[in-house]
């Protein structure tokens, strides 16, 4: 049997419950003010945050062209549209099947890591990858029982 790093666990714990809460705290947020004012007040409050907490104002860096074009593909594409697109797919759909289908993006990145970067799977890995995918057909399967339920109801 192989250990596992506690650490390692406590974190992923700790990231478990903060995307139940981020998904779920927002939706009236949501319904309300819309995604793009909830996601960039949000992104904004981090920055104040992020400021304060680590007081990293001067850079080292050598600001470039490839500095910036980097800079905004972490920033723009790599947080404001993904997390965009997540929080709309959210308010679309409902939180729980979001979060759901947000468990595919580890699947995605493994094939990923395999095709490209020659990373091999483990067991438990693909164990895992089994899980995720036997949750997302259950919840698209008990979707459509509750909407055929629905409609035969009305």
């Amino acid at each position: 049997m192989s250990s596992f790093n506690e650490e390692a666990l406590f974190w992923g714990l700790v990231s478990a419950a903060s995307i139940c809460i981020y998904t779920l705290q927002p939706i009236e947020l949501l319904k309300t003010y819309g995604t793009t004012s909830v996601v960039g007040f949000a992104m904004f409050i981090c920055g104040i945050l992020s400021i304060a907490m680590f007081q990293q104002v001067e850079s080292e860096a050598i600001w470039d062209g490839m500095t910036w074009l980097g800079l905004f593909a972490i920033i723009i594409l790599g947080t404001v549209v993904s997390f965009n697109a997540y929080m709309e797919g959210v308010k679309l759909i409902g939180a729980v099947q979001g979060s759901i289908l947000s468990s595919l993006e580890p699947i995605s990145a493994a094939l990923f890591g395999w095709a490209l970067l020659g990373n091999e799977f483990t067991l438990i890995g693909i164990f895992g990858m089994i899980c995720i995918i036997a949750t997302v057909f259950i919840i698209a399967w008990d979707r459509q029982r509750q909407i055929k339920r629905e409609v035969l109801k009305n």
